[in-house]
């Protein structure tokens, strides 16, 4: 009966080290939520001692990358006129694994923040907007408390720029002065393409369907990114722009997408070629923001519905549709990858970086667009932006 004990201890221990596996993975799920909301509050407070007590000892590459963003948001609020007061995060763990040590434990999640601001010019009318990243999460445990040892995302407070180094952004004033709403553009609904955006825009608090995607289109953010998959969703079921010229996409949930459906450069060059969309103005977010002689600036003519096109290297990298403008007169977007849900349109991006208004609808082509489009085109796909 010696062989009945040995394997009735051998199952007892295996019970106690998966009661102990489970413990340690609850506790982790937990510290990730208390962990990322400390990182943020520390962000908007600027408190670099707060922040860097988030992360354990090693984590050397991620500290950068959390004090890179503590430095952006500290700049652009500066730069901009406007103060972040709060914070709420969110964390939905998608997987985890504990080491058998229990020492580290790896996490698939999506982060769900709602940050809260004010502008300088309205101190009494604070308002939110949201940001939703898919991040890969390694938590170390020591002396019984967990850290952060790694996290890999794309960054939409400073990470979201191609260029070397951190972002800074642009310190031009901008005193918002919108501009009448423009009147309804044929073949184009822009009410029903912002309802669309702000349905689907995923994890993003504000961010309708419960936080998920449409369904019926393919996620491509495990292949590069879904940022220009979403704009194409936008243009074409939101607002009615008509599929066709190699724009087009079939098969639902597993099905796919075309090349300008789904590449940044591909969608903007057909863009312009095909007369779907007029050019308001381009340059960046200091030329964009400059008063004219009308005593206007090419931003205050941006309208729910209008589509941003980001530069960044010569080459176009992301969409953001205009949602609306927010108690300031701000434009705020929403995008995919990452989720934005009513974002001040340039927040997370570089003063070097390059932006091209547009209005969809049916236009004629220039040659100014035709040399555009053709220009863009030859840049080629961005292997990194399959969908933004």
């Amino acid at each position: 009966m010696r062989w009945v004990a040995l394997v009735l201890a051998a199952a007892v221990a295996l019970a106690a080290v998966a009661v102990r596996t489970r413990a340690l993975a609850s506790s982790a799920v937990a510290a990730a939520t208390a962990l990322l909301q400390r990182e943020d509050d520390a962000v908007i407070a600027g408190d670099a001692a707060a922040l860097a007590a988030v992360f354990a000892p090693g984590a050397t590459a991620s500290l950068q990358a959390a004090r890179n963003r503590l430095q952006y948001v500290r700049d652009w609020g500066t730069a901009r006129g406007a103060r972040f007061l709060g914070v709420g995060v969110k964390v939905a763990v998608r997987s985890e694994r504990v080491s058998p040590d229990g020492a580290t434990a790896r996490m698939a999640v999506v982060v769900s923040e709602a940050f809260t601001y004010v502008w300088d010019t309205h101190p009494e009318s604070p308002q939110t907007f949201g940001l939703g990243t898919r991040r890969t999460l390694v938590l170390v445990r020591e002396d019984g408390a967990w850290r952060v040892g790694a996290q890999t995302f794309i960054d939409p407070l400073d990470q979201e720029t191609r260029l070397p180094g951190p972002a800074t952004p642009g310190h031009a004033a901008y005193v918002p002065a919108p501009l009448p709403a423009p009147s309804p553009r044929p073949g184009y609904d822009a009410e029903g393409a912002v309802r669309y955006a702000n349905t689907y825009c995923g994890s993003a608090p504000g961010c309708g369907n419960g936080g998920l995607y449409n369904s019926a289109f393919r996620d491509y953010n495990s292949g590069g990114g879904d940022c220009t998959n979403f704009a194409s969703q936008v243009l074409h079921v939101g607002g009615g722009l008509p599929e066709g010229g190699g724009w087009q996409y079939a098969g639902g949930a597993e099905g796919d997408g075309s090349l300008s459906w789904l590449r940044a450069p591909s969608l903007l060059a057909f863009l312009l070629a095909s007369g779907r969309v007029q050019v308001l103005a381009r340059g960046t977010y200091a030329e964009l923001v400059a008063r004219g002689p009308d005593g206007h600036a090419a931003a205050d003519a941006l309208a729910p519905g209008d589509l941003i096109a980001y530069f960044e290297g010569g080459r176009v990298v992301h969409f953001g549709l205009v949602a609306g403008r927010d108690v300031g007169g701000y434009p705020v977007v929403d995008t995919h990858t990452a989720d934005r849900f009513h974002v001040p349109w340039d927040l997370g991006w570089d003063h070097s970086t390059q932006f091209i208004f547009v209005r969809p609808g049916k236009a004629v082509p220039t040659a100014a667009d035709r040399t555009l489009a053709a220009a863009v085109a030859a840049r080629g796909p961005n292997p990194g932006c399959a969908g933004g």
